[in-house]
């Protein structure tokens, strides 16, 4: 294998260490991210984290108190689902210019931004320590 000139390596790795900052700070930014959506009858209003997880349901009026069950429950359902939806939208725009095609890491919605970020520092690591390796030798 040939070996490339110090300084192409030393760009390339420079290079994807600016790659591993961009995502770093794209995973702070979502972190970040609350959606608040409001049902349609101004019942329910849910709110979720950049993750799509649901972090709190309020009801907003004292109408729900008189809506049958299946009604209230849909309406908790529309909440919550329209506000995954916008903030899964928002989480893939932040991503959009750091992944390929704006993708979301995979398994982010089961794991923290802080464990996200650690596995791709670890992989970003690794990565420049093989190829340091490969072309050091």
């Amino acid at each position: 294998m040939s070996v490339p000139p110090n300084g192409e390596l030393a760009a390339a790795l420079a290079e994807l260490r600016e790659q591993q900052g961009l995502i770093a700070a794209a995973l702070r930014r979502s972190a970040e991210v609350t959606t608040v959506v409001t049902s349609t009858d101004r019942v329910v209003e849910a709110t979720v984290d950049g993750q799509g997880q649901l972090v709190e349901v309020r009801f907003i009026s004292k109408r729900w108190r008189s809506m049958p069950p299946a009604q209230l429950c849909a309406r908790v359902v529309e909440a919550v689902t329209k506000a995954q939806r916008e903030s899964a939208v928002t989480t893939q725009g932040i991503f959009a210019d750091v992944l390929p095609g704006g993708v979301v890491p995979n398994g982010f919605g089961s794991s923290t931004p802080d464990e996200v970020s650690s596995d791709i520092a670890a992989m970003f690591d690794t990565a420049i320590t093989d190829a340091e390796r490969m072309w050091t030798r």
